[in-house]
């Protein structure tokens, strides 16, 4: 068979798209190169040339099999896809993104079976990794519409075969590809995806499906995918849209009994317009930059019927969002849809964003609580800035504080954490953030009540994850506007917040998830800071909001300026004296940035959250005698280098603003001269596997004896007393 290698497998052409993905590409031709694939051919397109990205792509090649094709200028994502299929030697040709992984063994299972079907393309279910999870999720819709093995299917007899989103989802062979002319769209230097698969799907007279899922997909913020939306990007999903109706058109035309496959195409594409694109969040008034991608659509639905038949289309039907509430939405029928296409086929886009505001839900009327003259003391926490050691020191000094005319309440205040094995570790008022982030009243409704009761004159409340540094801008604009209702009754409001040297934070707070077992775990240190280093080196980012809820009244206080005496710095910002004698603030132990190297391997272990914090504390007592570098980090030296450097761009003027200021200079030139993460002892290693198999999950039962046991030793019984 010409599919087949000496070896006697099946050959595969992998195609990696690469730009300015380095802290994730390696794990991308790792997962490729595990493979037990024969005949293996890896192609990294690297779409963003220079001497920088040439010489990391170098060093890649020099440790995996792997073929670097070069383009000179960025041409974006389709394009080096396509340069991917014309560089492709071997007979089957898959693709994956440079964030993503391969599951192990399951592509080349997938291989074979579409070397087995000879199928054109060839689906695998894929698996989600959402931002913060530690471990993936079927795709939704995977989950409702395939993981089916299926060795033979065409659209006619597969229709949900149409609702195939991803090209990496798939193996196709490359004569395929070829003899079709099939390839991604250019022009899409975004949102690609669709328009390639739908043409593959109309093309294709043989697919298959396998129950396997090959692939991770890693969601993560400020990806394409997860990014915020800007006019551009809008446009070109529209865009977007517009291409997909023209392909199911041309095909529904281009025989007879494929008016179905239309009718799905106008249904998801409209769909998509009400619920995804978010080209109805703005009027055309408001949104000039739209207008040629609006009448772009507008143009492909012409002559175009959009009937009730589809809504007798189960794969459609699965994946509608028909009649469902949400985003602060009432639901849709089905007749609204048709509403719907009906203004935008007539490019009536101010009328179509009028009928969907229509349908916003009025918010539940709230009655003010009354005002309370006295003022709010927010301490917004960032994580790895002492606030354990403040916020336990707060709590012994209670009285003190009261005596003073500050009350820190006992409400929200959360004193012991039960899956923390370490010292005296404790968020604060972390009952605050819960509820601003899920929308519980009660414990603004028991604060309110202690501030009443209490003589004092100010309320500090001192919680991390008030600052919200994984969640988006619009996220967070969302929990400060919950904040405004929930505190209204304390117009007198302040901030207090303690920023840190970015690497050290970033890297320490990621130290931090690994031993809490978080989803950010998952990350190297070097990928959370990519990922979280723009969010996290924005003090205006992190502190801005805030600022505008106290009206301006912000204070900054720095970790390193203040060194042994943040608590005088905190008090002082307070206007108080600090407590005499020792600090008394918490011993909360740090780990190293070996423990935390090491440590990822048991947090990222599918085992229960308690036994976790077990193995996590085992491993922690285990390896504290270790040697360790004194002020190793697990940053490489240009990662640490560019936090400092978005941190003097983005938050150094606004301390300036505010009265504050930061090293930056002295920050640099001790990056500079730190080394690189440091290697390992085995012994780390060692305490690891210890410590995962130390783990007992199951309870402990006494084994029943077996009834001829019992019968035995009743009969004895009873003969021993008869005789």
């Amino acid at each position: 068979m010409p599919d087949e290698t000496p070896q006697g497998g099946p050959a595969l052409s992998v195609v990696i798209p690469f730009y300015r993905d380095q802290v994730y590409l390696e794990e991308a031709v790792a997962s490729a190169a595990g493979q037990p694939i024969p005949d293996l051919e890896i192609i990294v397109v690297n779409d963003n040339p220079g001497e920088e990205s040439d010489a990391f792509l170098a060093a890649v090649a020099a440790r995996h099999p792997v073929r670097i094709v070069r383009h000179e200028v960025n041409r974006g994502l389709a394009a080096a896809r396509n340069t991917g299929i014309e560089a492709a030697t071997k007979p089957f040709v898959t693709f994956i993104d440079a964030d993503d992984v391969f599951v192990a063994g399951a592509l080349a299972a997938n291989l074979a079976f579409a070397a087995e079907t000879g199928a054109e393309l060839t689906h695998a279910p894929t698996l989600s990794m959402f931002v913060g999870r530690l471990h993936p999720q079927p795709l939704r819709r995977d989950h409702l519409l395939f993981g089916r093995r299926i060795p033979k299917a065409t659209l006619e007899t597969l229709p949900e075969a149409q609702y195939v989103v991803s090209s990496w989802s798939s193996i196709y062979r490359r004569d395929f590809l070829i003899e079709k002319g099939v390839r991604f769209d250019e022009a899409q230097r975004r949102f690609e995806d669709r328009l390639f698969v739908l043409d593959a799907v109309f093309a294709a007279r043989h697919m298959a499906f396998s129950d396997i899922p090959a692939r991770i997909w890693r969601r993560r913020l400020g990806s394409i995918t997860t990014g915020e939306r800007e006019m551009a990007d809008i446009a070109m999903q529209l865009d977007l849209l517009t291409k997909c109706v023209r392909s199911a058109r041309a095909y529904a035309e281009g025989a007879p009994g494929r008016e179905m496959a239309l009718q799905r195409e106008l249904h998801h594409s409209i769909s998509r317009v009400i619920w995804d694109v978010r080209v109805l969040d703005f009027t055309p008034e408001e949104s000039p930059a739209l207008d040629e991608a609006r009448a772009r659509f507008s143009a492909s639905l012409q002559g175009l019927t959009f009937g009730r038949a589809v809504y007798a289309d189960l794969p459609t039907m699965k994946i509608s969002h028909l009649w469902k509430a949400s985003g602060g939405y009432g639901p849709v029928t089905w007749r609204g849809l048709i509403e719907a296409f009906a203004l935008a086929q007539a490019g009536r886009w101010a009328d179509l964003v009028a009928w969907r505001r229509a349908q916003r839900l009025p918010a539940p009327a709230k009655i003010a609580p009354p005002r309370i003259d006295k003022e709010l003391i927010l301490h917004i926490g960032l994580h790895k800035t002492g606030s354990t050691f403040l916020q336990r020191m707060l709590e012994r000094d209670r009285d003190r504080l009261a005596a003073s005319g500050v009350l820190f309440p006992r409400t929200g205040f959360l004193g012991a954490v039960a899956d923390n094995r370490r010292g005296d570790a404790t968020p604060g008022h972390v009952g605050f953030p819960g509820a601003l982030r899920h929308g519980g009243e009660g414990v603004f409704e028991r604060l309110r009540a202690e501030a009443a009761e209490s003589p004092c004159d100010r309320i500090l409340i001192s919680a991390e994850n008030l600052s919200y540094p994984f969640d988006t801008a619009e996220e967070r604009a969302g929990f400060l506007a919950r904040a405004e209702e929930a505190f209204a009754a304390f117009p007198r409001r302040r901030i207090v917040s303690v920023f840190r040297r970015p690497d050290e934070y970033v890297e320490r707070y990621w130290r931090e998830h690994v031993f809490l077992a978080t989803g950010w775990a998952r990350r190297t240190a070097e990928q959370f800071a990519s990922e979280l280093g723009p969010q996290m080196t924005d003090l205006e980012f992190l502190t801005g909001d805030w600022r505008a809820f106290a009206g301006g009244n912000l204070t900054l206080i720095g970790y390193e300026a203040a060194g042994r005496g943040l608590h005088r710095e905190f008090y002082a910002a307070l206007g108080l004296a600090p407590p005499e004698g020792e600090a008394g603030g918490a011993a909360y132990p740090s780990p190293t940035a070996e423990q935390a190297i090491a440590a990822r391997a048991v947090a990222m272990a599918r085992i229960g959250k308690g036994p976790k914090a077990d193995a996590l504390g085992a491993f922690l007592a285990a390896t504290a005698g270790l040697p360790a570098e004194k002020g190793a980090s697990a940053l490489g030296r240009e990662a640490r280098l560019m936090l400092i450097d978005r941190f003097a761009a983005r938050s150094l003027p606004w301390l300036q603003a505010h009265g504050a200021d930061a090293p930056v200079a002295d920050w640099r030139k001790a990056a500079e001269a730190a080394g690189e993460p440091p290697m390992l002892d085995p012994r780390y290693a060692d305490a690891a596997i210890a410590a995962l198999a130390a783990v007992w999950e199951d309870g402990f039962e006494t084994a029943p004896n077996p009834w001829w046991l019992r019968a035995y030793r009743f009969g004895r019984g009873l003969a021993g007393r008869i005789w």
